[in-house]
């Protein structure tokens, strides 16, 4: 009878242990990348804000 593989991670193609369709690796880089580009816009909506004379929010 075959072994079962390891399940390969649908980013990098490497198996890995555990659950998910994508490794611990590529999740977290991908998370990482997420957080960046929510923080570029959250930058270009300050600047936006500035330029118009909006109050700045206070909370974040």
């Amino acid at each position: 009878m075959p072994k079962a593989s390891s399940p390969r991670c649908l980013v990098c193609g490497k198996e890995f242990e555990g659950g998910g369709s994508i490794c611990p690796t590529c999740a977290e880089k991908i998370r990482g990348e997420a957080v960046g580009e929510q923080k570029k816009i959250h930058e270009a909506g300050r600047k936006e804000q500035k330029k118009y004379g909006i109050p700045e929010d206070k909370k974040g």
